[in-house]
């Protein structure tokens, strides 16, 4: 019964993503969809409606000139939390521009700082998964064989290969100048993992350990550890499936901060095994605060400092509305009391 629930499910779904497709005003009636008709508003326009709907703006002048530099769609979400709900339109009496505003220049110098330190995960873990794979199996090109996955990446290698054959770094120019793999095939032409890796993406990273087969990377004798957990460990996870979905989160941190979206409220997922890191619990564990800790994990276990305690302070006291809001952050109120800091 649950297989044939299953099927007419998926069949529905197929069913109202082809409507959607081919007949999108059907979709649209169906679905109780009405055609957008809001007006253009310019900067002026704008700061008048936000002042129409109860919010203090104390420089009219200045927060114009400050929309005609930001998309106003942009800015908005830095202004919800002063709303009286999240459907209203309506400020909470005493909020003022300002105060979204230092929200947002918050937010822009914190995604500076998590860049950073999601790049030095990045370029760690490049080096470290090459050091211990390709040692284990005693072959540069072991990327290429089919033995170490449950699933073999073929669209992440293609990526891989456009990257590569059209990379303009010069020691990939040279490499295809002079040689070839051993491997036969499509990929004939791609390098040694460790000239291949630095042309991967943190996210093709995470599609290999994904696609790995554990058993084939078990150690010799029973006693020993499996190889892929070892690579683990050497990032404070406490095994693959835990550093598979640690590399997820990382790489959703860097393309937040790469592409400039919102960081410092937003829900994430939580990273596996690091609240029992924490000695003072913080208010949500789907918050900014959790994927941090996951972080100095990570970078402490390679010898590295993060200096996220030092940096959050310095913004904090930069910006005291977001030290004020920093619990929509996950940051417990006496959250630097704790030793793991």
């Amino acid at each position: 019964m649950k297989i044939i629930k299953t099927a007419r499910s998926k069949i529905a779904a197929w069913i109202k993503q082809k409507t959607r497709t081919h007949f999108p005003l059907r979709y649209a009636a169906r679905n109780g969809l009405v055609s957008y008709a809001k007006p253009y508003l310019d900067p002026a326009a704008l700061v008048g409606k936000m002042i129409g709907n109860g919010l203090t703006v104390a420089n009219p002048a200045q927060a114009e000139d400050f929309l005609r530099k930001t998309n106003y769609y942009r800015f908005k979400v830095y202004l919800r939390p002063y709303l009286t709900s999240p459907n209203t339109k309506t400020f909470v009496p005493g909020s003022d521009f300002d105060s979204a505003l230092q929200l947002y220049q918050f937010d822009e110098e914190l995604r500076s700082f998590v860049f950073g330190l999601t790049s030095l995960v990045e370029v760690r873990f490049r080096h470290i998964m090459d050091q211990r794979l390709t040692v284990f199996t005693n072959d540069p090109f072991w990327y290429l064989q089919s033995e170490p996955y449950k699933s073999f990446p073929h669209r992440t290698l293609r990526l891989l290969r456009g990257s590569f054959d059209g990379s303009k770094e010069v020691f990939a120019k040279y490499y295809l100048s002079k040689y070839h793999s051993v491997v036969d095939g499509q990929y004939n032409f791609l390098p040694p993992f460790w000239i291949a890796s630095e042309v991967l993406t943190l996210g093709q990273l995470h599609k290999f350990v994904q696609s790995f087969e554990k058993s084939f990377f078990a150690p010799a004798t029973p006693t020993g550890t499996n190889e892929l957990d070892a690579l683990a460990k050497d990032f404070g996870a406490f095994n693959v499936g835990h550093l598979t979905k640690w590399l997820e989160y990382v790489r959703n941190l860097r393309n937040w901060c790469a592409h400039h979206s919102r960081l410092w409220n937003r829900h994430m997922a939580e990273p596996p095994n690091v609240e029992r890191n924490l000695s003072v619990k913080a208010p949500s564990r789907h918050l900014l605060y959790h994927n941090l800790a996951m972080l100095r994990i990570m970078l402490k276990s390679q010898g590295q400092s993060d200096g996220v305690k030092v940096a959050m302070l310095a913004l904090f006291a930069k910006y005291p509305v977001a030290d004020a809001e920093k619990r929509r952050m996950g940051f417990p109120n006496n959250w630097t009391s704790d030793p793991f800091w």
